[in-house]
């Protein structure tokens, strides 16, 4: 929970990516939404199939599945807690501690999380591997670069690698 707040550009870039499934799914939605309120804490399974859908083994998730993913993505919805592979989705606003910081992380200081948080995991990587997946991460990373290098706090390396390696020609940066 105490990384929550830099979860907030990501939710953020959810909604603005798939806006338009929610608004075109908007009465789905609120219906997945008032039965949790109601209800408490549901998973996929706790919702009906429409009538005609065929779901497949992985990925051809029953319209209802859609939209407690999307919904957990932007944030309306969070986890509680699982069993096995079974979500149980509930309200943010019932999980939610209410000590948890919820403000949004400056531009820099959201680069600065990520930089710090992929280095403790990986040891070193670059400017591509820590924004991979995060596009809109991409500027925050950008000018938390240099600050952190003034700092102290990134070191840059040079990695001899395998000549045919995609990422030869980018610098590594290091924790010091």
């Amino acid at each position: 929970m105490e990384d929550y707040r830099f979860c907030l550009p990501r939710m953020a870039a959810s909604r603005r990516r798939r806006g338009a499934w929610l608004r075109a799914h908007k009465a789905l939605t609120q219906h997945v939404v008032q039965r949790i309120r109601a209800e408490g804490p549901l998973r996929a399974a706790d919702f009906e199939a429409e009538p005609g859908h065929r779901a497949g083994p992985w990925w051809d998730w029953k319209p209802a599945k859609l939209a407690l993913e999307y919904l957990f993505h932007a944030g309306h919805l969070l986890v509680t807690y699982r069993r096995g592979f079974q979500k149980y989705f509930d309200l943010a606003e019932r999980v939610l501690p209410p000590h948890v910081n919820t403000t949004r992380p400056t531009p820099l200081a959201y680069g600065r999380h990520l930089i710090r948080r992929t280095l403790e995991c990986h040891g070193l990587a670059t400017a591509q591997e820590i924004t991979y997946l995060k596009p809109y991460a991409r500027t925050a990373v950008r000018q938390a670069v240099p600050a952190m290098t003034e700092q102290g706090a990134l070191l840059p390396v040079t990695v001899e690698v395998y000549p045919r390696c995609m990422w030869c020609s980018q610098t590594t940066w290091s924790r010091p």
